[in-house]
């Protein structure tokens, strides 16, 4: 498969690193955030690594939608692949690539929707959370689902901590969801929408490293 990969921060390090080792990904095109100027160690990261790996690159500033399908067809792009990239794409785009787009999101959905949800997740003392790889519709964190894995989370945990924990799971996630993509008789999962719930976001409370 050829993959765009839209991601940012901590965990789009993580996705970017199990897609590289991935026996079914054959190439990968990166949009990610590049500000040469930015102390912050994680606000780069998915760019340095990708840069090291020697794959195509643009910074996600630069990049307009009429772009994004000139790129998803240059390059035979099979499969968008988006995570922390905070803007919802337009119908042409993820629709543009042949098997769809997919958007990793941080919490067990339909619960906790939104760009908030780990934050949440702590507020509101769940026992459990973990990664969602699901279908992009045109919804915010609403397509069908195509696997999820989890994390118990304890009375101690932190933001950072549960964070730590999420990126022990990127890899199986990824294996699974790339498999099950390439499995024709694979169904999606549609979501609950009676069971979902939003995670506004938490002013300040941002780690860069989600």
């Amino acid at each position: 498969m050829n993959i765009l990969l839209m991601a940012n921060w901590g965990i789009g390090l993580e996705i970017l690193g199990a897609l590289h080792l991935n026996s079914l990904v054959k190439d990968i095109i990166v949009v990610t955030h590049h500000d040469a100027e930015s102390e912050d160690p994680w606000q780069n990261a998915v760019f340095s690594q990708a840069d090291e790996y020697g794959y195509t690159l643009y910074d996600e500033t630069r990049v307009n939608s009429d772009e994004m399908i000139k790129i998803i067809k240059k390059n035979k792009i099979d499969l968008l692949v988006t995570h922390a990239y905070m803007k919802l794409l337009p119908e042409q785009v993820f629709n543009a690539p042949s098997e769809g787009s997919v958007n990793i999101h941080p919490s067990l959905l339909p619960k906790y929707r939104g760009p908030s949800p780990t934050q949440w997740v702590l507020k509101n003392k769940e026992p459990e959370t973990g990664l969602t790889c699901h279908v992009i519709d045109s919804g915010m964190d609403t397509g069908p689902i195509i696997h999820q894995t989890r994390i118990q989370v304890t009375s101690v945990e932190t933001i950072d901590t549960i964070i730590e924990k999420l990126k022990t799971i990127v890899a199986p996630l990824m294996d699974a969801s790339i498999r099950k993509i390439n499995d024709e008789d694979f169904i999606p999962k549609v979501q609950d929408h009676a069971q979902a719930s939003i995670a506004p976001r938490i002013m300040n409370g941002r780690n860069n490293n989600v």
